[in-house]
């Protein structure tokens, strides 16, 4: 009898929460053999019906039920008519997939996988990487190729082909090959730029013809990745009847992106030659270039490298001056202060002897002071991040969820960023360029672009920051591309409390391969501060661009 009267109802609720707390109500009738067959029986039919709260309420509650709901939600994971319910049943099923690795499994990750609903992008992944025979890299090389593939599962196809290792396996190696020369045929530029961004990180591919078409990409991005990825594979290339790139040519290019894609080839070259000309182009007269190549130095290691930063950390400002400063740092595994002053007497005293330890004994060293380190000397901080830059944005997320107080706190989320955001305006030093840029449902900046501080300007933000309350939704890609739109920004500083439910773009894995491309010849740095709880896609945009992570309560 009260079976009967859950089932009736679930006609008389609405919305997809009532239901769904009706259908988990029957989970109480799992331990009596016939009711939990008549439970599963009913929840099975809502959840392959046509009426799409049904089917979603019904999938959520099954997923909780363990082995008695097993087989129905790979049920519906297979054939159900609801794409939301399909992708709500993969969570339950992912250790089943895998298990199975057979074609219909891999078919189910094509067609239904959704990011939160199915798992975490690395579970999503995860599943992929079982599926290695050679009709499976076929079908995902047709998938990804495909117009009408959902571009959220396109790119996590594509970020999986990155986790197998080169050189393991022949039929691998090919089928990943395979997989991402599709993916450089496709229309969009956000897939190809991940393909080609795949095919650098696995450490290239013999057959560099696929990616010479993209050398005069009209998207830079796509051309910068092609040149890098191309750059990568001919390290390895025997065929001398393909096209070679020389990175000192490159390096001497007027266009940016190739000065960019140079620095990283001649950051890779043993040689000595291509230090030196890796050490002009720290001084580059495109401050994006300048950065790619301080990079890059620290990569080679080299004690020639020391006084070639110091003279660019003395004559450099705001974020420049901060990558200089951090790859000294990271180069002899001192810390000797923002002044220029003491790097000089240091390489004057200590140069003709010193020996660059290593990366690991660097990051031992900095582990000690890693808490003064991220709180920094500078006056100008955001969360105890310094900000150094002179052309900066606060982008910060004024949802509802921000009204939750933080832990151990009377104040809310929202209450303590807004005296971050103050005390940050505060201390900025008139003529530093900035924005604010607080966002719920939609972005909604203090400014049109980049403002000089002033006495005025500064009362007029001030203002606004005082006035900000919370409610609606979370626009993360909005804000971001709103904030990316000034071509003077160089840093952000973004902070959230939760994953995108409004923009343009609200699938995690979407997003950051986005703003990974649009800012691949950009070069702005993301200091990302996640509030409450770790915020993977928040992890992903801040190590993207070299920039820190935090978790604040």
């Amino acid at each position: 009898a009260a079976l009967g009267i859950l089932k009736r109802s679930v006609e008389q609720m609405r919305g997809r929460t009532a239901k769904q707390r009706v259908f988990a109500a029957m989970k109480h009738f799992l331990d009596d053999e016939v009711l939990r067959g008549e439970a599963i029986k009913f929840a099975r039919h809502a959840a392959l019906r046509k009426v799409p709260e049904d089917a979603a309420a019904a999938t959520g509650a099954m997923v909780q039920w363990g082995k008695h709901a097993l087989d129905v939600c790979f049920e519906v994971a297979e054939d159900g008519w609801n794409d939301r319910a399909r992708a709500i049943a993969i969570s339950a099923v992912r250790e089943v997939l895998i298990e199975r690795h057979d074609a219909i499994s891999l078919g189910i990750i094509l067609e239904a996988f959704e990011t939160p609903a199915s798992g975490t992008t690395a579970e999503g992944i995860a599943v992929l990487e079982v599926f290695r025979s050679e009709e499976h890299f076929k079908r995902m090389a047709k998938f990804v190729s495909a117009s009408k593939s959902r571009l959220p599962r396109v790119l996590l196809v594509l970020d999986a082909m990155t986790r197998h290792p080169s050189g393991g396996d022949p039929v691998v190696d090919e089928g990943v090959s395979e997989v991402l020369a599709h993916a450089l045929r496709h229309r969009a530029p956000s897939v190809i730029y991940r393909a080609l961004d795949s095919i650098t990180r696995r450490g290239g591919i013999t057959d560099t013809h696929a990616i010479e078409r993209h050398f005069k990409s009209k998207d830079e991005a796509v051309r910068r990745a092609a040149l890098i990825a191309s750059l990568r594979s001919q390290r390895e290339q025997t065929d001398s009847g393909q096209r070679r790139l020389d990175p000192f040519k490159l390096a001497e290019s007027d266009i940016g992106v190739e000065r960019q894609a140079a620095a990283i080839g001649l950051g890779e070259m043993g040689s000595e030659e291509a230090l030196v000309a890796l050490h002009q182009l720290t001084a580059d007269k495109d401050w994006v270039v300048s950065s790619q190549a301080i990079r890059a130095a620290v990569g080679r290691r080299n004690r020639s490298s020391i006084p070639v930063l110091i003279e660019g950390f003395t004559a450099a400002t705001g974020r420049l001056r901060a990558d200089f400063y951090e790859a000294l740092v990271q180069l002899t595994g001192l810390e000797l202060g923002r002044g220029a002053g003491g790097w000089q007497r240091f390489w004057s005293k200590e140069g003709a002897n010193f020996v660059v330890p290593s990366a690991l004994e660097v990051a031992a060293s900095l582990k000690k002071n890693e808490e003064r380190r991220l709180k920094g000397s500078s006056q100008v901080e955001f969360y105890g991040l310094e900000v150094l830059s002179e052309a900066f944005v606060l982008v910060v997320d004024t949802s509802g969820s921000m009204n939750a107080r933080v832990k151990d706190q009377s104040e809310s989320r929202l209450a303590v960023a807004k005296e971050q955001m103050l005390k940050t305006l505060e201390r900025t030093q008139d003529g530093v360029f900035f924005n604010v840029i607080p966002f719920s449902d939609e972005a909604r900046p203090l400014f049109d672009g980049l403002r000089p501080m002033g006495p005025e300007v500064r009362e007029e933000a001030n203002t606004f920051v005082a006035k900000l309350r919370a409610g609606g939704g979370t626009n993360i890609y909005d804000s971001l591309s709103a904030a990316l739109e000034d071509e003077r920004v160089d840093t952000i500083y973004l902070l959230s409390d939760g994953t995108p439910t409004r923009g343009e773009i609200r699938d995690p894995l979407s997003l950051r391969a986005e703003i990974d491309r649009l800012n691949s010849t950009r070069g702005v740095q993301f200091h990302a501060i996640a509030v409450g709880e770790d915020h993977s896609l928040l992890q992903g945009l801040a190590r993207d661009s070299g920039g820190v992570y935090l978790l604040v309560d």
